[in-house]
């Protein structure tokens, strides 16, 4: 850009540098605090899922100067190894937040203010809300400017712009003044990636992206402090962020509008389902067919109706989306998580695991379910969390119909404080985590002030 109209990483990286939680609404604060507890939480229940603890092996057996914790294993690490395993854990089970944008920013942005306080002996809770806040608006800007979703460009919006709000809240917590915070985003963007490909091949790198994000931010942060130099205009350069990688197609308005006004943290909503989003309209459809007196024994075949980005993300029809392998197959699969809902109702943590997969009266289902796209969904909701619409035909020859505009978690339907408190026990319950240090990591999350992070990253160090 030029001197009149700055690159959108000077005005994000004045905005870091100048913004105290003071300076951020009450209640913005408080949508940080449930943004951290649902994040701690996942990560918790997905500590010991596929390809965690191998990724954790290998860490702990380079080791490194233990000055960040490892969540619920007794262990530590230099800050960025332990910002990669806890945002890998939280990313595994696929029940983390969702932002503006169609991205899970949590799980990139929290592991590395966590991992950076502790190792920076930052204690006081405010601070660490703040670098969630800051570094979410990062994030969450570049992810809502885009004009092209993930199933247009192959890239993940998590880990892409993960990276730079990783960089900025790790910025924000080591006191980085604006100019080198303006680094740090160079150093996000010299490591920024994250492909679709690991979806559609089923691979367990999908819920390690977000840990390079997290890890490359923490990183990034650090270079920047010590006084070396990346891309300045790392956004919106000639040869930036969104020349490369988006060949131009952005909105800039939502880039930069409002920046410090608003705050796109206040628009997450949480998961009540572990899997992919684009899943959760159609496989609340099969709940309310299900309802409705469709079963198994009397389901011919289903169409289902998404957008364009749901379909291409978790319906086309790959053999692994109706015989999963692997959790990654589940997750991202309409015709699995359809048939599941058909079957008991909902989908649980319980259903991504090798036994589940191996479900007849699931897998029956899962082969006469027909995902397509809908042309009038796609048009009304093209980026948004898609609508679904089903149309099953029955073996009497009659047809039953299911619409869900908006799934639960979204909208109007928003899990409230409750509910998210009642989903964290839930995660920590799962991993057989002692309760009452569930209870005290809960109040120490949603009400420690000055002093309290410190007691928060022992909490969080704990085996379970």
């Amino acid at each position: 850009m030029t001197d009149a109209v700055p690159d959108a990483a000077v005005l994000f990286s004045d905005l870091v540098a100048r913004t105290a939680a003071r300076d951020i609404p009450a209640s913005t604060l408080r949508t940080a605090r449930l943004d951290l507890l649902d994040t701690i939480g996942v990560a918790i229940a997905g500590a010991d899922a596929l390809g965690v603890p191998e990724a954790r092996d290998v860490l702990l057996a380079w080791g490194g100067t233990e000055a960040s914790s490892v969540w619920s294993t007794g262990r530590a690490l230099p800050p960025h190894e332990a910002a990669f395993l806890n945002a890998m854990a939280g990313h595994a089970l696929d029940y983390d937040d969702q932002h503006p944008g169609v991205l899970h920013t949590g799980v990139c942005v929290i592991p590395a203010v966590i991992a950076t306080a502790e190792a920076s002996r930052v204690t006081d809770m405010a601070t660490l809300l703040a670098a969630i806040v800051l570094g979410t608006e990062v994030a969450d800007r570049i992810a809502v400017a885009t004009t092209d979703g993930p199933g247009v460009t192959g890239w993940l919006l998590t880990p892409l712009c993960g990276y730079f709000g990783a960089a900025a809240a790790a910025a924000k917590v080591m006191g980085l003044d604006a100019a080198h915070i303006r680094h740090a985003l160079g150093f996000a963007y010299a490591q920024a990636s994250g492909n679709g490909q690991v979806t559609l091949d089923g691979a367990v790198a999908k819920r390690m992206q977000p840990g390079f994000a997290s890890r490359g931010g923490v990183f990034a942060a650090a270079l920047a402090a010590r006084g070396l130099t990346a891309a300045l205009d790392s956004l919106e350069g000639p040869r930036g962020f969104f020349h490369v990688y988006q060949r131009d197609r952005y909105d800039r308005a939502a880039l930069t509008d409002g920046l410090g006004a608003t705050w796109l943290i206040d628009a997450a909503t949480f998961k009540p389902y572990p899997c992919c989003a684009w899943t959760h309209a159609a496989l609340e459809c099969a709940a309310a067919l299900r309802s409705k007196g469709v079963s198994r024994h009397n389901l011919v075949s289903v169409d289902v109706g998404v957008n364009e980005q749901a379909y291409r993300s978790t319906g086309t029809p790959l053999p692994r989306r109706y015989e999963p392998k692997t959790p990654v197959d589940a997750q991202f699969s309409i015709p699995y998580t359809f048939a599941t809902a058909l079957v008991r109702g909902t989908v649980r943590l319980s259903d991504f695991t090798p036994e589940a997969f191996a479900r007849a009266d699931v897998v029956s289902i899962a082969a006469r379910v027909h995902p397509a796209v809908d042309k009038e969904i796609d048009a009304a909701c093209p980026r948004e969390i898609t609508p679904a619409r089903a149309v099953a035909k029955l073996l009497d020859g009659s047809t039953v119909e299911a619409e869900v505009s908006r799934p639960l978690g979204f909208g109007e339907r928003r899990l409230s404080a409750d509910d998210l408190r009642r989903k964290f026990e839930d995660c920590c319950a799962s991993a057989r985590r002692d309760e009452r240090s569930v209870e005290r990591l809960e109040q120490v999350v949603l009400e420690g002030g000055v002093g309290a992070a410190a007691e928060l990253f022992a909490l969080l160090r704990a085996a379970s």
